[in-house]
């Protein structure tokens, strides 16, 4: 004979046993997430596997060096912004960044970019190599203006930091120049021309 307690116990492991087993799922499915206006969502990460469409079909490599200065004229940091300019297989353009910081006695905590009103998915894609040593929990949205915040949780050390690649994931079929703003936790900022939707 079960008492109340054991069926209590009984199914309150089923409970826990069968929200572990949809966090799993919802952890293997992870994959990119539609940007909208002034929503702030959390970026997941992604792969090959879960999105066949991201699929290299040719690829650009640029490399934008990087100074942040502060209001003392001091080095604040310094580094590379790494892009990959991807067509993928369906002909369609994606676009990848990943910062890499080499001097500074900051953190990096907030990257922009203007995406030219084109509507974009985002992710990290931690299953491309190099993969990077730093990750930290990050936040998205898109302001009125057209520019892609993503803002992270634990800003990015200026004496050696290095990043996954961030995905955007556009339906642009030409990529296009413009401006992309990487920012500090103090503030200071600096911006450049890269590639994007």
């Amino acid at each position: 004979m079960h008492t109340i307690w054991d069926l209590a116990r009984r199914n309150a492991g089923i409970t826990v046993a069968f929200g572990l087993t949809l966090l799993a799922t919802d952890v293997a499915k992870a994959q990119s997430v539609p940007l909208n206006y002034n929503v702030s969502v959390l970026v997941p990460t992604t792969s090959l596997s879960v999105e066949p469409d991201l699929a290299f079909k040719q690829y650009w490599k640029y490399a934008w060096p990087f100074t942040i200065m502060n209001g003392a004229g001091a080095v604040e940091c310094a580094g590379v912004l790494q892009e990959l300019v991807v067509k993928s297989s369906s002909n369609r353009y994606h676009f990848y960044y990943r910062i890499r910081t080499n001097s500074g006695t900051s953190a990096i905590s907030r990257f922009q970019q203007n995406i030219g009103g084109v509507l974009i998915n985002a992710a990290w894609r931690k299953d491309l190599k190099p993969a990077g040593s730093y990750f930290s929990p990050t936040r998205a949205g898109i302001s009125p203006s057209w520019v892609v915040t993503f803002a992270f949780y634990h800003p990015l050390s200026c004496a050696n930091g290095d990043t996954p690649y961030l995905l955007l994931k556009s339906g642009s079929p030409v990529p296009q120049m413009h401006p992309t703003w990487i920012a500090t936790k103090t503030g200071y900022s600096t911006w450049l021309m890269t590639w994007g939707p």
